[in-house]
């Protein structure tokens, strides 16, 4: 039975040797489609969908035919809601909004890259899962929202938060925050933040052993896919990924499956599937062991 489950393991890493479009024409639809979470069976996702100017997060399941149309996931008000994180248990929901977490009527605008963004600003909220749906969103600590510019989380098995936020520079960079008494300890900058640079859409394994992100860092100052390795409580100095995954255009958005086998993440568009076996295999061979 072992032998059997080995096959089918090798066989699929195999079948995803090259990346693969991700539900192509009903998650990977003709308007942009991005991060994707999934609930811990797999079988049901939330994702963001960016058409015609409008960003809102989508809902859809796995069925005998594969996976249904997706539906808007309603959280209210006029702001808009993106960057979905779910706990590891799916028992709640990490968003980005530039809905104020003080109270303020209009849009949060954000402020990167030296420049003012007009309602583009971002807080983290959390979406509670009922028995009747979700709750109303609540706003994470200061500590958490600091500023007007926080998205992407991503949250390990534990609870961890990693996020992103402009540092002094102007440029978005990884926090890290441990969970603490039913919120977060003070975020700090992950240790190979470099100034100037761009760090940005962390992805973390749920056992905290590797982060995936997107960098300008590389010569072509697009943004590729990196991999850093956790080494006691220090990081490895991150390296791309392949050319087969950097192959061009930009990368964003980089989202694990529940059990960290699968690597989602969109370019031109669309969300693309590859395998971690493939991914960590083409990684150079002087990098720590995952």
């Amino acid at each position: 039975m072992l032998a059997e489950f080995a096959l089918m393991l090798a066989f699929a890493a195999d079948a995803l040797e090259r990346p693969q479009i991700f539900a192509p024409g009903v998650i990977s639809a003709p308007v942009t489609a991005t991060a994707p979470t999934f609930f811990p069976d797999a079988r049901s996702l939330v994702f963001e969908q960016d058409g015609g100017g409008k960003r809102r997060l989508m809902t859809a399941q796995m069925t005998k035919e594969g996976w249904s149309d997706p539906t808007e996931m309603i959280l209210g008000g006029e702001w808009f809601y993106i960057e979905p994180a779910l706990a590891a248990d799916g028992s709640y929901l990490l968003v980005a909004s530039n809905r104020d977490p003080k109270g303020a009527a209009r849009a949060l605008d954000g402020n990167w890259n030296g420049q003012i963004q007009p309602g583009r600003g971002g807080a983290l909220w959390r979406v509670e899962k009922t028995a009747s749906g979700w709750s109303t969103p609540h706003a994470l600590s200061d500590r958490i929202n600091a500023g007007n510019s926080s998205f992407e989380p991503a949250l390990t098995r534990d609870g961890t938060l990693y996020f992103m936020r402009p540092g002094a520079d102007g440029k978005f960079h990884i926090l890290r925050a441990m969970a603490k008494d039913g919120d977060y300890d003070t975020p700090h900058e992950m240790p190979f933040t470099k100034t100037g640079i761009s760090d940005v859409d962390p992805a973390v394994s749920p056992d905290e052993r590797l982060i995936i992100f997107s960098s300008s860092r590389g010569s072509n100052k697009r943004l590729d896919l990196y991999v850093s390795f956790r080494v006691g409580n220090d990081w490895s100095e991150p390296k791309p990924l392949s050319p087969r995954i950097n192959s061009g255009h930009s990368i964003i958005e980089p989202h694990f499956s529940p059990d960290a086998a699968t690597l989602y993440y969109t370019q031109d568009h669309v969300i693309w599937t590859t395998s971690m076996d493939s991914v960590l295999s083409e990684v150079s061979k002087d990098s720590p062991s995952p």
